[in-house]
C-alpha cells in the first residue's frame, strides 16, 4: 500500500515521500518499516513561516491528562497514532493545547523513533505575534 502525501496546497496525492525541503527520502517507510526517514504528510505554508514545533511523543510527557482529554475532545479517541487524523482536527487540537487561537499548522512530518521503531509526528506551526 502506498503512503499518501500532501502537496503545498494541502491536497492529498499518491507519490514519492519527501522531507521538509521537498527532497525525496532515501529510507522509505515501505522498505525500512522500523528505521525510515521522516516524510511530509501535510504542508500548508512555507518553512520560513514556522515559529514553533511540537512532537507527538512529548505531549504525554508534558501533561498526560491534558493530552488524553484533548485527544478525546478533538478525535473521539486517545490513541498514540496520528496518521489517520485530519490536519484540520490536529490544528484545532494544537490551538487548545497551546491556548493560542491564532495558531496555523504549517507542516506535519512522520518519523520513525530509532530506539523503538514506532512512528512519531512533528507539528510545525506559526502564531500571530500580538
Amino acid at each position: 500500500m502506498k503512503q499518501g502525501f500532501y502537496n503545498n496546497d494541502g491536497f492529498k496525492y499518491w507519490g514519492v515521500a519527501v522531507d521538509e525541503n521537498d527532497n525525496p527520502v532515501v529510507r522509505t517507510q515501505e522498505k525500512y518499516p522500523y528505521s525510515y526517514d521522516g516524510f511530509v504528510t501535510y504542508r500548508n505554508g512555507k518553512n520560513e513561516e514556522v515559529k514553533s514545533t511540537i512532537y507527538s511523543d512529548r505531549l504525554l510527557q508534558w501533561d498526560y491528562n491534558k493530552a488524553r482529554n484533548l485527544m478525546m475532545k478533538h478525535f473521539g479517541e486517545s490513541g498514540d497514532y496520528w496518521n489517520n487524523r485530519s490536519p484540520q482536527k490536529i490544528e484545532s487540537f494544537l490551538k487548545d493545547w497551546t491556548g493560542d487561537k491564532s495558531l496555523k499548522l504549517i507542516l506535519i512530518m512522520q518519523y520513525c523513533n530509532a530506539s523503538t521503531g514506532y512512528p512519531v509526528w512533528r507539528f510545525d506551526f506559526s502564531v500571530t505575534d500580538n
